[in-house]
Parts: structure tokens; C-alpha cells; sequence
């Protein structure tokens, strides 16, 4: 370096200096190793070390349609109420959605994991789930401790992935807690288990690896993998969220998917029985099921372990409190089946038509039904809509339930039938502005809302105890898509 430092010297003036080291550092180090590295490169892709071509990754055009994709999607799922929990802080101001919390975030994320999927078909994709993703349900099967993403949804999980995804995690176990959990392993043998060996330390008997028994970050890893697993089964079950594609399609198939989900959910739930994932994922497997005990059974324990978990304290009292109400529940299904069935025989008897829609709201019952439902408000609505003698309150009833469908439509025809019957209810002027407000209909809602408002002040006179519309109005986020209009502004001022 010194002899290097002489020539560049003896050879530079003023800054000459500056770009001969620049000069000689290019020829010397910059060109030999870029070369090198170019060789490098092209002779590992022709190995099949490197890939040809680079994955397709996201582009700032793709985050903004992601984007606008999710948006859509919870106004939707909003709609008809079907949103996840953390989705509560998303709001829709100004034709802007404003996000809030971790959720949203993840759910963009997902469509994001989409994008990269559709756009590289030829690559395999596998996944260790962090966040449970919707999309990818239909398309993951197990892989050994971690997903597969398949290329192509699957409308069923075939027996051999079962069988295998069984046998992989019983041997796999033997390492961990130990090979013992079978089908028939009870959740208070579990339970029993995770207080004699996690909190008493009480290794006799113990058939798995000590190690493990001291390693925590080991147990919620190991119960985080396989409870993922146990979800993408628990999904295909959920009759909320999973379209009717992807469930079972007889009692066998669901038999089995049920015994195997229930499998994995035990060998979570003993690899780490204080993880609130496997914990809430796990009890919200049972309680469908009407396994109240158990679900009891899988809280208590994780408190045990948790002392200060106040989650699961909560849990806790909100599944004793769901087990008391089991019985009313009971009595509410018989209700709901003698419902269905005059539903019917007489579709167009509207009252037990309210009735239903009340039930189905406080049971949350399955598509079928739901389907159901539809096709008899479908011919007792009609019915109704077109009865000039149908009181408002029925009516109002209709409209609620038009909008818990979705069909929004049939939501305005109700309104209107509500205000030619009785068009001195400020509040039935005001809801039909609205809901013209949501449909575009900017001139109708303004002229309904003038009604509504004008409606309002006089009863104001003679009830100075009655609501005002006026100022319910200049905090409705119904109206903001003409708030800034000038008929708006000249009426509410």
C-alpha cells in the first residue's frame, strides 16, 4: 500500500489526487470482485442454486389496491355482520378509510402475500403463520411443523394429509411433552398433565424431554405451529366465515375434520397450556360444539398458569356464564325449528317472519338457515310492503331486517311505504334521507331531510322534551357524503 500510495502521489496534481485513488481502487478491487461476483451468480443459477428469474414483489400500485380491496371487503362484511374482532377502530370518513390497530394492518398484509402468490405461479410457496390470513385458508394444507400454500383451493382436506399431519406431530411429540395424546385423551387429562408437570414440576412418569419442560419460548413456539395447523382445520368448520365450499360436505367428512382439529388443538394446548392463542383458539373450537365443560376446563388451567392474565380471568366468567344460559338456549333452538317450519308452510306470515329475524340475530345461526330466512322475508316482505293497512312499527321492523340482508333496496321501499303511512314522523323522514344519502340519491335525500327537519322544529314547539333532529344531524357521518354540498349547508347551517 505504501508503494501504491507513491505512484498515485508521484502521478496526481491538485484533484488528480482524489481520482487517481478512485481510479486505481476501480481497477484494482471494484471491477475484479464485481466480475467475481457476476461469475458467481450466473454459475449458481445455471446449478439451480439461485432461481432464473427473481420473484414478482409488490408495487406501490398493488399497496393502493390492496388497499381499496380491503376497504370494500369491510364495508361488506360490515353490512351484514360479519366483521373480525380488532376491525372495530376502521372508519370510513370523506370517502377515505382511516385504519386503527393491528389487524387491519395484517389483513392488507394478507392481500399483499396474495399478490405475490398470483403473480409467481410457478413458484411453491409455504408459510409459519404469524397472523391468521383469510385468503389463504382454502389453500393451506400442513407441511410438516409449518403450511403449504397450495396453488389450487382445496374443497376438502384429503384423508392422507390428515393421516400424515397425525403421524407427524404424535412422533414429532415424542421430543417435546412426549408421544402420549390420542383421540380419546380427555381435556382434563390435559389439564391434569400441565398442573403436575409445568406448575408442580413434577417430572415422574414424564415421557417427554426435560429440557423442554424448562424451555418457554420452546412451548409457545411449538404450540403457536401446531394450533396454526389446528385453525386452518377449525376454519373449514366455522360457518360464519368459511363459504360453503370449503365445508364439509356430509357428517363423515365433518366426523373426521372434527376429530382431527380437536387432535391438534390437545397437542397445543399441552405444549404450552398458558398460550392465550392455543387457549381462545381452542375454546372457540368447543363451544360450538356445546363442550362447555371442557372449554371451562382449558381457561382454568391457563389461569392457573397465568395468574395475572386478566383476558382469561374474563374468559372465564363469560364461558360459566354461556354453560348457565345453555339450557335457555336449548329451549330457544326448539323455538327457532317450530319457526322455520311454519316459515314454511306460510311464507307469508310476517309476524313469525320478525320473529325469526329476531332469533336469528340473538343465535347467529348457519347459511342454510340464514338462506332460509331470506327466501321467507322474500314473500312475507313483499306481501308486506304491498299491505296498505301494515302498521310502521312492522314495517320499521322489515327495513331492519332488509338491512341486516344487505339488500338495501328493499330497505328504501319499506322507508317509503313507512312515510306515505305516516308522513308526519320526523324519523322516518330522516332515516329515508339517510339511507338515499349511502344509495347517491343526493336531491331525494336532501328533500326528505328538509321534511324531516321542518317536522322536527314543529314539534319542538309544542314538546320541547322531543329530539331534535338538527343537532343529530350535524354528527350523523350518514350524511357525509353531501355535507359540504350547499343544499346541504343552507340546511343545516
Amino acid at each position: 500500500w505504501g508503494i501504491f500510495f507513491i505512484i498515485v502521489f508521484a502521478n496526481s496534481k491538485g484533484g488528480g489526487f482524489v481520482n487517481g485513488i478512485s481510479q486505481a481502487g476501480y481497477n484494482l478491487l471494484d471491477k475484479p470482485f464485481t466480475k467475481l461476483g457476476a461469475n458467481m451468480e450466473a454459475r449458481r443459477r445455471a446449478e439451480g442454486v439461485y432461481p432464473h428469474n427473481e420473484i414478482y414483489t409488490p408495487s406501490p400500485d398493488d399497496l393502493n389496491q390492496s388497499f381499496q380491496d380491503y376497504a370494500a371487503d369491510l364495508e361488506h362484511r360490515r353490512s351484514i355482520g360479519l366483521q373480525h374482532p380488532g376491525e372495530e377502530g376502521v372508519n370510513f370518513e370523506n370517502g377515505r378509510v382511516q385504519l386503527s390497530g393491528t389487524v387491519p394492518v395484517m389483513m392488507i398484509n394478507g392481500l399483499l402475500c396474495k399478490v405475490i402468490f398470483d403473480h409467481n405461479p410457478t413458484n411453491e410457496f409455504f408459510v409459519e403463520e404469524s397472523f391468521p390470513l383469510d385468503w389463504m385458508y382454502p389453500y393451506e394444507t400442513p407441511f410438516g411443523i409449518i403450511m403449504k400454500i397450495n396453488r389450487h383451493p382445496l374443497s376438502s382436506i384429503p384423508d392422507d394429509v390428515f393421516k400424515k399431519d397425525h403421524e407427524f406431530w404424535s412422533k414429532y411429540s415424542e421430543r417435546l411433552c412426549g408421544n402420549w395424546i390420542t383421540y380419546d385423551t380427555t381435556v382434563q387429562q390435559i389439564a391434569d398433565f400441565a398442573q403436575k408437570v409445568y406448575l408442580q414440576h413434577d417430572l415422574s412418569n414424564f415421557k417427554g424431554d426435560p429440557k423442554f419442560v424448562r424451555d418457554d419460548d420452546g412451548q409457545k413456539a411449538f404450540s403457536k405451529l401446531r394450533s396454526s395447523i389446528a385453525g386452518v382445520y377449525a376454519w373449514r368448520l366455522d360457518q360464519r366465515f368459511c363459504p360453503p365450499e370449503y365445508q364439509p360436505k356430509n357428517e363423515h367428512e365433518r366426523t373426521n375434520l372434527v376429530r382431527e382439529t380437536d387432535f391438534a388443538f390437545k397437542q397445543a394446548f399441552a405444549f404450552c397450556p398458558y398460550s392465550p392463542e392455543a387457549v381462545f383458539r381452542y375454546v372457540n373450537f368447543l363451544l360450538p360444539l356445546g363442550r362447555f365443560d371442557d372449554a371451562i376446563t382449558v381457561a382454568e388451567t391457563c389461569s392457573k398458569l397465568d395468574p395475572y392474565n386478566d383476558q382469561v380471568k374474563g374468559l372465564i366468567a363469560q364461558l360459566k356464564s354461556f354453560k348457565e344460559n345453555a339450557g335457555q338456549r336449548s329451549e330457544m333452538q326448539d323455538q327457532l325449528q317450530t319457526m322455520e317450519q311454519r316459515a314454511q308452510t306460510n311464507p307469508g306470515d310476517f309476524k313469525n317472519v320478525l320473529q325469526l329475524g329476531d332469533l336469528f340475530r340473538q343465535m347467529q345461526q348457519t347459511n342454510v338457515a340464514i338462506q332460509l330466512f331470506q327466501q321467507t322475508t322474500a314473500i312475507a316482505g313483499d306481501k308486506a310492503l304491498s299491505d296498505t293497512n301494515e302498521s310502521t312499527d312492522n314495517l320499521t321492523a322489515l327495513a331492519q331486517i332488509y338491512a341486516e340482508l344487505g339488500n338495501l333496496a328493499k330497505v328504501e321501499a319499506a322507508l317509503e311505504r313507512c312515510v306515505k303511512i305516516d308522513p308526519d314522523k320526523p324519523e322516518t323522514h330522516y332515516d329515508l334521507a339517510a339511507l338515499k344519502t349511502i344509495l347517491g340519491k343526493k336531491d331525494e335525500a336532501i328533500q326528505q331531510l328538509k321534511i324531516a327537519l321542518a317536522l322536527s322544529d314543529a314539534r319542538l314547539k309544542t314538546n320541547s322534551a322531543a329530539l331534535n333532529l338538527m343537532n343529530t344531524v350535524r354528527n350523523d357521518p350518514r350524511f357525509d357524503p353531501i355535507r359540504k354540498s350547499p343544499e346541504f349547508k343552507k340546511l343545516v347551517p
